[in-house]
Order: C-alpha cells, then sequence, then structure tokens
C-alpha cells in the first residue's frame, strides 16, 4: 500500500496544483523523487505531528489541499487534539493519512501499532473513513479522497499484496462497500488487510459445502448501511474482521447498523479481531496474526465453531 499511495499522490501533485503533502520526517527514499519534481509542494515538518497537523488545517482553510503523511499512531493519537479542534471542528479539507496501520510495524512492538485508530476517528464529527484493502484500491481509494472535500482518513497498511481475486475493478466510490463473493450460510464484513484473509477463509469453508458472502467494507465511514441491511435480511449469522481493537471499529459500526435496523428478523453478529488487549509479542506480522488467531486457520476455526454453536 505505501508503494501505491506514493504512485497515487504524485499523479494528485502533478494533475493539482493545490495539493499538498506534508511528511512527518519519513519516506526519504520512496518520495526522493515527488520531493524532486514537487520540491514547494512536498514539505518535510519533522518529527512534530503536532505542529504538522495544525500547519494542515491553516493550509486547508486557505484553499490547499493537504495531505499529512506518517505512521499511523503518530499521525493519530499524537496529533488528536489537533485533530479534533482543528481538522474536525474547521471541518477543514485536510487528509490524514495513516501507514504501517495495525499490526504493520509488528516487530516495533505496542507503541507502532495502531489498534485504536478507527475508534478515534469514528468519533470525530465529519470525518470521512476509508480503509483500502490493497495496492490497486489504495491508489483508487487516494484519488477519491483528494477529490473529496473535507476531512479524510486515510488507514493504510504497508506492503500488501493485490488480492487474488478476480474483481473488477469498478471506480472507487466513498461509502460503497463491494461484494466479492455470494453464498447462504454466512457473511464475512472485513477492511483493510484482513480482507485476503476473509477470502481465504471463505475458500477453506467451501470444501466444507459452506458458502460465505464476502463484503469489503473499505469506507467505514461513513458506512454502507445499504449493504449490511441486505446481509441482514439474507445471512444467518454474519461476522467482522478487522486488524483493530474489536471496540469501536468496523464491528461496532456494523452492530449499530443492524442494531438500529427496523427489520424485525436479524441474524447473530460475530466480532472478530484484537480483543480488547495491547499486543505484546514481537516479531513477523503473520507471527501476530497467528498469536492473536486473525491467521486464516485459526477465522477458519472460529467460524466454524460459531456455526456449530449457533
Amino acid at each position: 500500500m505505501r508503494k501505491a499511495f506514493v504512485e497515487a499522490i504524485s499523479e494528485i501533485l502533478d494533475t493539482n496544483d493545490k495539493a499538498l503533502l506534508l511528511i512527518g520526517d519519513i519516506g526519504a527514499y520512496l518520495l526522493k523523487d515527488i520531493s524532486a519534481k514537487h520540491p514547494n509542494r512536498v514539505i518535510n515538518m519533522g518529527i512534530a505531528e503536532a505542529g504538522m497537523m495544525s500547519a494542515a488545517v491553516g493550509l486547508a482553510l486557505e484553499g490547499w489541499i493537504p495531505f499529512v503523511y506518517t505512521i499511523t499512531p503518530f499521525v493519530t493519537a499524537r496529533a488528536y487534539d489537533q485533530i479534533r479542534a482543528g481538522v474536525g471542528y474547521h471541518e477543514a479539507n485536510v487528509k490524514i493519512v495513516g501507514i504501517g496501520s495495525g499490526l504493520s510495524y509488528s516487530a516495533l512492538g505496542g507503541t507502532h501499532h495502531s489498534i485504536e485508530d478507527i475508534a478515534m476517528m469514528r468519533s470525530i464529527p465529519g470525518m470521512t473513513i476509508i480503509s483500502p484493502s490493497d495496492g490497486p484500491e489504495t491508489i483508487q481509494a487516494t484519488k477519491a479522497t483528494a477529490n473529496h472535500f473535507g476531512p479524510v482518513y486515510l488507514r493504510l497498511m504497508l506492503n500488501v499484496e493485490p488480492l487474488a481475486i478476480d474483481i473488477k475493478r469498478k471506480e472507487f466510490k466513498i461509502g460503497q462497500a463491494k461484494k466479492l463473493s455470494n453464498g447462504k450460510d454466512l457473511t464475512i464484513i472485513a477492511t483493510g488487510e484482513l480482507v485476503k484473509e476473509a477470502l481465504d477463509v471463505s475458500a477453506m469453508l467451501q470444501k466444507d459445502k459452506i458458502y460465505a458472502s464476502i463484503i469489503n467494507m473499505s469506507t467505514i465511514k461513513p458506512i454502507d448501511k445499504k449493504t449490511i441491511e441486505s446481509e441482514v435480511i439474507s445471512a444467518p449469522i454474519i461476522f467482522t474482521l478487522e486488524e483493530h481493537n474489536v471496540i469501536g471499529g468496523l464491528g461496532s459500526g456494523v452492530a449499530e447498523v443492524i442494531s438500529e435496523s427496523k427489520l424485525k428478523s436479524k441474524p447473530r453478529l460475530v466480532r472478530l479481531g484484537i480483543q480488547d488487549k495491547f499486543t505484546n509479542k514481537y516479531g513477523h506480522k503473520s507471527e501476530l496474526y497467528e498469536y492473536l488467531n486473525l491467521d486464516a486457520k485459526s477465522l477458519y476455526k472460529r467460524v466454524k465453531k460459531e456455526i456449530k454453536n449457533g
């Protein structure tokens, strides 16, 4: 996703002379060509996230389109007051880009993990939250972010392979989920990198003649209520899957839609993700997935158990 974002922001800077990229002293190698091409519109603000966010607000109020780009926990948690009182309160046209979200910086420990950022950003009035699933969708989402007026939080992982599924890459529309497969037995609503795990789980279930619908919820706010309610009508059980605390993230958003729906018959909802705890284990991201039961094999076992228990 990191390379995909660089590709997209390069094109945006080439075609929109009001676009800016503010960076928190990262990406020196990946951004060197863009910086050389647009030296006055790619600005290294240093390790000063709060100041960078405040500067972005001022620039946005003067008609610029600033993208604020750095490691996720630093661009969200560390600058939260400036996001709340600056970006949110002023409805500023600031694009907050968190790179290395979730457990992407797995070996660096809890200080570099971001498992609460969706919850934080969801609580900001008027904030749009986009969580693409792979590189090609990241390019589409970044361009859509540039064209959308108002605060946006773009949640990106690091090096994610394109989804191994034949997807018709239609125009990315903020607030619109994508159904990747149809199944009569259950629905998995996933976001970010865990869309891949959802597809892998679906393939395992098919061997047991259990068929799942897979929904890529790439916009978490505003959430696609219409798609969720259509699954409420047809699915006996719904699972949500996210690389985030199960409190306040995608699962909470889906739960809110289901609970407020006027539909009389509602399925059971199971929220899968990080179970309200910090991850103190270090290692490769795949090791953390196994530790937290977020890998496809563990998820498959959990889904089978939940189906059996009704």
